[in-house]
């Protein structure tokens, strides 16, 4: 791991805008899209996180999937030509792979950040801007074991690259379906219940005026 502390060395724009930075949980257009199964931990860098969430590999001659068991179905890295300025910039980034011998790396670029803050958060506690790089390392050491190792690049957040690293260990679960965000009616029922509240205090405020008045009149009588 480098840096060596396992501190990210932000630059003190990333800081200052971390430090004003916070989800709109009460607009309801401004809600982080992790509440709604948009953000995955396939997206580079992968994560580590104690839970048994299997990844899929499927190559092909030219691309490679790569499909985990949580929120963002699938990533496509393209083996057909290198990382370019070509391609539209998606949410997930654009990745290109080439190998270096027994390694697979991974360049991923073109980030489309929506956020208004112009950052996005990823796994292994990444953030990045859409001029962000991601360099991932898959080397396969054993019939069980996969190295992963990722750099993460962008000069306005970080004051030098900081790169991770983990192991993967095969396993014969099966990669499920994940339904996240099918069937989940809660910004609805948020909603209608907000609306409900407002429409009954305003009710309740104008039945108070309303005796008030009343009260008043019936005083100056």
């Amino acid at each position: 791991m480098e840096p060596a502390d396992g501190k990210l060395p932000l630059t003190a724009l990333a800081t200052a805008v971390l430090d004003q930075f916070k989800f709109g949980y009460d607009d309801p257009e401004a809600r982080p899209t992790s509440e709604r199964c948009m953000d995955g931990l396939v997206n580079a860098p992968l994560a580590a996180l104690p839970l048994l969430i299997p990844l899929q590999v499927v190559q092909t001659p030219d691309t490679i999937a790569l499909a985990m068991e949580d929120m963002e179905p699938v990533r496509l890295v393209s083996l057909a030509k290198p990382p370019g300025p070509d391609g539209a910039a998606t949410r997930s980034g654009q990745s290109r792979g080439h190998w270096e011998g027994d390694t697979l790396v991974v360049e991923t670029t073109r980030f489309n950040i929506t956020d208004k803050a112009g950052i996005s958060f990823r796994g292994a506690g990444a953030i990045v801007t859409s001029d962000s790089r991601i360099i991932e390392r898959f080397n396969l050491t054993s019939p069980e074991t996969m190295l992963y190792q990722f750099t993460v690049e962008d000069p306005s957040l970080y004051a030098k690259p900081w790169r991770a690293e983990f192991v993967l260990k095969r396993t014969e679960h099966t990669v499920y379906e994940y339904a996240c965000h099918e069937g989940n009616r809660s910004m609805i029922h948020i909603l209608t219940a907000a609306r409900l509240n407002r429409q009954t205090k305003e009710g309740r405020d104008a039945q108070k005026q309303a005796e008030e008045a009343k009260a008043q009149a019936v005083a100056g009588k």
